[in-house]
C-alpha cells in the first residue's frame, strides 16, 4: 500500500489534495466530454448536464480524501491556517503559479470555472439544454485557459528579455 501512495504523489506532483482532485476532475471532464462528442457516450441533456459534473466531483472528492486521508486533513489545516491570514491577489503571484507549473493551473483554473458555470445554470438558467454544445463549450473552455497560460508565458518570456536589454 505504501508503494502504491508513493505513485500516487509522484503522479499528482505532491500538489495537495485540492490540486489534486482539481487535476482528476479536470481530466475525466474533458477525456469524457471529447468522448461524448465522438459519440463514445451518450451526451447528457437538460440540468442532469451540469448535475452530472458536479456529482462527479463530488465522487472525485471522496475518493481522494478516503485513499489519503492524512494528507487531506493536512491540507485542509494548512488552508485553514492560510485563510487567517489576509490574502492579497496580485497579477505576479498569480502569474508565478501559472508558470510554475502550467498543467496543474490549467486544472486548477478549470475546475472552479465548471462548478461556477454548473452551480449558476443550474440556479438562474429555468430549462438549460446540456447536450453536445455543452460538452463542446467545456472543451472549449479548457482550450482556451491553455491559449491564456501560453499568452502568459509569451509575455512573461518578452518581459524577461525586455528586462535583460535594460540591465546591460
Amino acid at each position: 500500500m505504501q508503494k502504491l501512495k508513493q505513485i500516487y504523489r509522484w503522479i499528482f506532483n505532491d500538489q495537495g489534495v485540492l490540486g489534486e482532485i482539481c487535476t482528476a476532475f479536470a481530466i475525466v471532464t474533458v477525456i469524457n466530454s471529447v468522448m461524448m462528442l465522438v459519440g463514445l457516450d451518450t451526451p447528457k441533456d437538460g440540468q442532469f448536464a451540469y448535475v452530472h459534473l458536479l456529482i462527479r466531483l463530488a465522487i472525485i472528492s471522496l475518493i481522494f480524501a478516503l485513499w489519503d486521508w492524512e494528507s487531506t486533513i493536512a491540507d485542509l489545516r494548512r488552508y485553514a491556517s492560510g485563510l487567517r491570514q489576509p490574502w492579497r491577489p496580485g497579477f505576479q503571484r498569480f502569474s508565478r503559479y501559472i508558470l510554475s507549473d502550467t498543467f496543474d493551473a490549467s486544472c486548477v483554473i478549470f475546475t472552479p470555472v465548471v462548478i461556477l458555470i454548473c452551480v449558476i445554470t443550474i440556479l438562474v438558467v429555468p430549462e438549460p439544454t446540456g447536450g453536445p454544445g455543452f460538452y463542446l463549450a467545456l472543451v472549449l473552455l479548457y482550450g482556451l485557459i491553455w491559449i491564456l497560460i501560453v499568452a502568459l508565458m509569451l509575455f512573461d518570456k518578452v518581459r524577461g528579455l525586455a528586462n535583460g536589454r535594460r540591465e546591460r
